[in-house]
């Protein structure tokens, strides 16, 4: 019998798609976002929108939190996230 700990090693997914090159890359990085989320979405990747925003406060101390993205236009992206909380203060204080 397995044990959860020899299991866990099964629990691996490949998410691999495509080879990632600046060659084979937008040049506009808004466009790059879009073909990745458009492909994880076809794909049926799980969550396609959650991603991992990561910030450095005014003390130079990093963090990260995951989001969900709401949007994307020029000039960047929108995510949900508490704006009044201390970590959706921190890109304000260390843009």
């Amino acid at each position: 019998m397995s044990t959860t700990s020899e299991r866990l090693a099964q629990l691996r997914r490949s998410y691999e798609r495509a080879e990632l090159s600046e060659e084979a890359s937008q040049a506009d990085p808004l466009q790059q976002f879009d073909q990745w989320l458009s492909q994880a979405i076809a794909a049926e990747i799980p969550e396609p929108n959650a991603m991992t925003l990561a910030t450095v406060a005014g003390n130079l101390r990093p963090s990260s939190r995951v989001v969900l993205v709401k949007g994307y236009a020029q000039p960047g992206i929108g995510w949900d996230t508490n704006y009044q909380s201390r970590k959706g203060q921190e890109p304000a204080g260390n843009p």
